[in-house]
């Protein structure tokens, strides 16, 4: 049989195929009585092909045809040669590039990309715009068994074929501009984190017809993807010495073809070329000899497959990966390989002369005698498919080419498909559907397009449909199924709600807010308020919830109403910050109509979705700080208590650039205590202006500019250690220890142990297992771990009887978290614990 060139053809439109006969020409029932199959699973993650959220567009004003079915009946004959073909129509009207409508009038929907399953949308696309396939899913009636009623819904969403027709169903008559899948992928048993795994769309695509033959198992869709997609070969080894064969039937889904052989430098130039170059037997010669059972010695052989029946549905995937063996890194071929619109595939079917052709050394059969110029995507020649089915009945259309763009590290997945019943070409890209023309899906093909470089985005995955009598249109929307029209409704509904719940979260701002004020509790001010709010809600929600979130907090953390942060509604307020670099205070929310203003108007740009804030708590009687004009300083205060020989929790302070002096900063900070004019001058504040042990400095000069010292500090919300709020006996010790020289003083000692101490978290085995050791060995007879850790915790509780002080927090600032824990300097020891903390040695607490 002579090999038939498919090269360019000036075609007039589609062919359009008669009447609706199908595979399955009547409905079939599911009965979900088997028990639930484990979830699809694929091979590890980076074995497949690279998929991702990469987006390309596709444009083009290439009308296409309009179809009309035809009533002729058409007569085949088995021996392979068909007679009359199914008559043309050409079209009358043109659809806007704006407004793809389908077979239906009815507009595209597009597929919600999930992060990493563009792969996922191709296939269903492709599966979708499948007159047989996307026909037998309606024709499948879902039906369940189950005594109890309660576990419908969960039956359902595990059954595969269900969510896919669901999905289908909603493509063709949602309103919505495009749908999620996440229904579909749950169905798999994919967990939310999962959908963001890279996987193979031809892998998906055999585990997806795994799955529905299960569950059509037993019913009159039992052999449906057998019908549609399953072909025929034979793996043999023929003996040339005499000639006897050995044989093994097989069975293929899809077809695998090489872009360029192993070991070569040029490529395939056709789908054709690399077809020939599948079936061509190997030559088993010299070491590598066949051992022929008839001859009882090892013989030259051919050994290779043969097809001996090509399937209705003939899926072809472009093997457009490879390993690079010198530089040990996967590879994307992303050579030119053609595919036309028409492909004959009866010069490739078994025959008893085709092995010794192929091993001639002829022109490859379909091979363009210009592939430069070679065009796919046109609208098909009927005498010339006429012709080449005189031939035989293998002659297919090709209506999808799923394109990957990208390397082989990662890429993006789309589609462009041809719409069977009007003969018009769209690109399925995600979310977004448009008519695309020759020029664009040729460019599919690979290599370069007008320039130096080679483009990155061709054709990975091929589907081509066999031209005969079994053609199928699509089944109009009037015409669905019974069992379908019901549930269209349900489902709709349904993906509505879905789709105001998606626009509901796209919607939520994420809401953060830390507790700012003058607490000797490290718990409470460690706690952070965390919510999600609709942008439309206003500053009080944020304010009301935050502050009964704090306030149950400080109850549950404080044992007696003594030791309760005073948080109270009228002494507290909000500020919005920000911690790009440091913390910047923006703005202060206190009056009614400041915290009656929408979430969304304080919003920052560059930030739609995401705004902080502080819980300013400032003391009974007390006055807040003021955080106008802008270009102050944010800076942390934490205070020293001389008496109790520790150091308390920082809380934040905007330092206003009207004040300039440190006596004006000392007053700002005694207020924040509740300390007289007199007391604030007469306190002591300490600059730590970094981590170096020289890098306590003593602003004692009440005259010296505040913000010119901050610019010694490294950290961008510098720390300033002050020794205010002393009362009764502790304030006298407080003034004795003012009088003496920094180095000499508790407060500097207190400071110098807190920046050499290094912290120890020691995590203590759970009761039970302490007391499974305790039972076996009889070791220890003393108190338990939890007794002697619950006995330390209540010692640490109280700031005056623990051997460890609160550490300073800063939850907002980008700083690392240092230890401000000082040892107990009281009792006999007191000369020699001064002596070992100016000693610069560092020290070690355990706590728990």
């Amino acid at each position: 049989m002579p090999f038939t060139s498919c090269g360019v053809w000036v075609l007039p439109p589609m062919i359009v195929p008669p009447g609706d006969q199908r595979p399955s020409s009547s409905s079939s029932g599911d009965k979900d009585s088997s028990p639930s199959s484990p979830g699809v699973l694929f091979s590890p993650a980076g074995c497949g092909l690279p998929g991702g959220d990469m987006q390309l567009g596709r444009t083009a004003n290439i009308p296409g045809p309009t179809v009309e079915s035809d009533d002729t009946s058409t007569n085949e004959d088995h021996s392979g040669v068909v007679a009359p073909q199914p008559s043309l129509t050409y079209p009358q009207e043109e659809v806007t590039p704006h407004a793809p409508l389908d077979e239906n009038g009815h507009k595209y929907v597009g597929l919600i990309n999930q992060a990493m399953t563009c792969y996922l949308n191709s296939l269903v696309q492709s599966l979708y715009m499948t007159p047989e396939f996307r026909n037998a899913i309606y024709k499948w009636e879902y039906r369940s068994n189950g005594k109890s009623s309660t576990n419908v819904g969960e039956r359902e969403a595990r059954s595969i074929p269900y969510q896919i027709q669901k999905l289908f169903l909603l493509l063709q008559t949602s309103d919505l501009a495009s749908l999620e899948t996440k229904d579909l992928t749950a169905s798999f048993g994919w967990s939310s984190s999962e959908a963001y795994d890279q996987h193979d769309v031809q892998e998906l695509c055999r585990l997806m017809f795994d799955a529905l033959e299960l569950k059509w198992k037993g019913t009159q869709n039992e052999k449906l993807i057998q019908t549609l997609y399953r072909g025929k070969m034979q793996d043999f080894v023929k003996c040339l010495k005499c000639g006897r064969e050995n044989v093994r039937p097989d069975v293929f889904l899809d077809l695998p073809l090489a872009v360029k052989p192993f070991g070569a430098v040029e490529a395939f130039h056709s789908v054709e070329e690399a077809l020939r170059a599948f079936i061509t037997p190997e030559l088993l010669d010299g070491s590598n000899q066949y051992f022929c059972e008839s001859c009882n010695s090892k013989q030259d052989a051919h050994k290779g497959l043969r097809i001996t029946e090509f399937p209705y549905l003939l899926t072809i995937q472009l093997k457009r990966f490879d390993f690079d063996y010198n530089t040990m890194h996967r590879i994307k071929l992303n050579d030119r390989m053609t595919f036309p619109d028409v492909l004959d595939l009866n010069p490739f079917v078994s025959s008893p002369s085709m092995c010794d052709d192929l091993l001639s050394h002829g022109e490859s059969p379909g091979s363009a005698a210009n592939p430069e110029a070679f065009i796919v995507g046109q609208q098909l020649d009927r005498d010339h498919v006429n012709k080449l089915l005189k031939r035989g009945e293998y002659v297919y259309e090709l209506f999808s080419v799923m394109v990957h763009q990208g390397s082989a590290a990662g890429g993006h997945y789309f589609a462009h498909i041809k719409n069977m019943d009007q003969g018009r070409w769209y690109c399925f890209n995600d979310t977004r559907v448009e008519p695309v023309g020759p020029e664009e899906i040729s460019k599919s093909f690979g290599g370069s397009y007008g320039g130096w470089s080679t483009s990155n985005t061709n054709a990975y995955m091929l589907m081509y449909r066999k031209i005969n009598k079994l053609n199928a249109n699509f089944i109009r929307t009037p015409d669905l199924p019974h069992h379908i029209t019901q549930l269209k409704s349900q489902w709709r509904e349904q993906e509505a709600e879905r789709e105001r719940q998606r626009i509901y979260q796209m919607n939520l701002v994420n809401v953060k807010v830390h507790l700012n004020m003058v607490c000797d509790n490290e718990a409470i001010l460690s706690e952070q308020f965390v919510t999600d709010m609709p942008r439309s809600n206003t500053l009080c929600d944020i304010y009301n919830h935050s502050l009964k979130f704090f306030e149950e907090k400080a109850r549950a953390l404080s044992p007696t109403e003594k030791d309760n942060p005073s948080i109270v509604r009228h002494h507290s307020r909000l500020i919005r910050v920000t911690n790009d670099r440091g913390l910047t205070i923006h703005e202060a929310y206190v009056s009614r109509a400041d915290l009656s203003k929408k979430i969304e108007t304080c919003l920052i740009h560059g930030r739609p979705n995401t705004i902080m804030f502080l819980l300013d708590v400032w003391r009974p009687r007390g006055i807040p700080f003021p955080v106008t004009p802008p270009n102050g300083r944010v800076i942390r205060v934490s205070r020293v208590d001389i008496s109790a020989r520790c150091i308390y929790p920082s809380f934040y302070l905007y330092v206003s650039p009207e004040l300039r002096s440190v006596i004006q900063v000392k007053q700002l900070i005694g207020s924040m205590f509740g300390d007289g004019q007199r007391a604030a001058v007469a306190s002591r504040l300490v600059l730590e202006r970094d981590t170096q042990p020289n890098g306590l400095v003593l602003l004692d000069s009440p005259a010296t500019n505040f913000f010119e010292l901050l610019q010694q500090c490294f950290s961008a919300v510098p720390l300033v250690y002050c020794d205010n709020g002393a009362k009764g006996d502790s304030l006298r010790e407080v003034e004795e220890d003012r009088g003496k020289a920094l180095n000499e003083t508790m407060m500097f000692a207190v400071l110098d142990r807190k920046k050499f101490a290094q912290s120890l978290a020691v995590e203590l085995p759970p009761p039970e297992e302490v007391a499974r050791a305790q039972a076996t060995t009889n070791a220890y007879s003393g108190s338990l771990w939890t007794e002697v850790a619950t006995n330390n915790k209540q010692l640490l509780k109280s700031p005056a009887s623990s051997a460890f002080a609160s550490a300073p927090v800063t939850p907002l600032s980008g700083a690392s978290r240092s230890s401000s824990r000082a040892s107990d300097f009281t009792g006999n020891d007191f000369a020699a614990d001064i002596g070992s903390c100016c000693q610069n040695t560092p020290q070690v607490f355990v706590y728990t």
